[in-house]
């Protein structure tokens, strides 16, 4: 679905999800987005100019379009905030206030990385499948130049050098050399630490480790620090005293929202893998076999689904009657 065939305001289902949740805060998409200097922002055009609002919180399938995201691709990257809005690298952090008024995309693909290696050892880990997670573990190396290519990421960022920590990412995510002598064998996990980049280089499994807990401190480390984003507060003012009080899910981002839906699939409850996509999704009703609609009625890879196979039974038909 194009980003301008996308409702301007959120539907009566997805009004209900966000109060379900308990999170009725929206978000706004400013028209058009751009990558520009190594930074993904709105452009002159779309700025100031509201496309739409949405419930991210009420829309777990933000999850599912990033994490499909190919890492390098800067035109899905824009195709992505057109529908979605920025990931949030102003938001609110006492840490830092750089006011860059975009998303370094250095920081963006750091922080799709990590989310694809949970989705990836997630899937090995409910399964229980602990040669996969070996395998995953064993199947990489890291060398020296790499390590100092994600060293420098942290400080280019800090400094504005937004087309350099993009070069630098790149630089350390390039396979190693199989003849480098500097190679340590190992998992080496890239991900995204709020607003900083963080690379840590999983070691093979000492004998007599369990590779499963190996996976599960993978996705921890990712997911953890990313989760504090997403809080608990009080919510609107109490007028008498016989109302409840109400307590309410904030969040300082669309990223930190992002990272709340992969936290209820990980630690959730019953988790499928989306008949067309492969994407994990957290299963509300026991039939889904799809990723659940995030702002149609229907699944998109439902109906995607469907009209191929209404175009198969048709061929199919065709095919007999000559």
């Amino acid at each position: 679905m194009a980003a301008d065939e996308l409702p301007n305001w959120p539907t009566d289902s997805e009004r209900n999800e966000a109060e379900r949740r308990r999170s009725p805060w929206l978000l706004v998409v400013e028209g058009e987005y751009e990558v520009r200097a190594g930074l993904l922002q709105v452009t002159e055009r779309g700025r100031d100019r509201t496309t739409r609002e949405y419930f991210p919180m009420a829309t777990p399938g933000v999850l599912g379009e990033f994490s499909r995201l190919p890492i390098g691709d800067e035109a899905a990257l824009c195709t992505f905030a057109s529908r979605w809005g920025l990931l949030g690298f102003d938001g609110p952090d006492t840490r830092r206030s750089l006011d860059v008024q975009g998303d370094p995309v250095a920081w963006v693909w750091a922080h799709l990385a990590g989310v694809q290696t949970v989705i990836r050892l997630h899937r090995l880990w409910r399964r229980r499948d602990s040669d996969g997670v070996l395998q995953a573990v064993k199947g990489q190396r890291i060398s020296r130049a790499n390590r100092a290519a994600f060293s420098n990421i942290n400080g280019l960022l800090d400094r504005r050098q937004f087309v350099e920590a993009q070069d630098s990412l790149t630089q350390g995510l390039a396979p190693a050399a199989a003849d480098d002598k500097t190679n340590w064998p190992g998992l080496s996990v890239i991900y995204g630490d709020r607003r900083r980049i963080t690379f840590i280089l999983y070691p093979q499994p000492r004998p007599g480790e369990e590779p499963l807990a190996i996976a599960w401190r993978i996705m921890s480390d990712v997911v953890n620090p990313n989760v504090r984003g997403v809080f608990p507060q009080m919510g609107r003012f109490v007028e008498s005293a016989s109302e409840a009080a109400r307590v309410v899910q904030g969040w300082d981002s669309l990223l930190s929202v992002i990272y709340r839906h992969l936290f209820e699939i990980v630690v959730g409850g019953n988790v499928e893998e989306c008949r067309e996509c492969g994407t994990p999704f957290v299963q509300t009703d026991g039939r889904q076999r799809f990723c659940p609609p995030s702002l149609t009625r229907e699944s998109p890879c439902a109906m995607r689904f469907h009209k191929r196979e209404q175009r198969r039974r048709h061929d199919a038909g065709r095919g007999t009657s000559t």
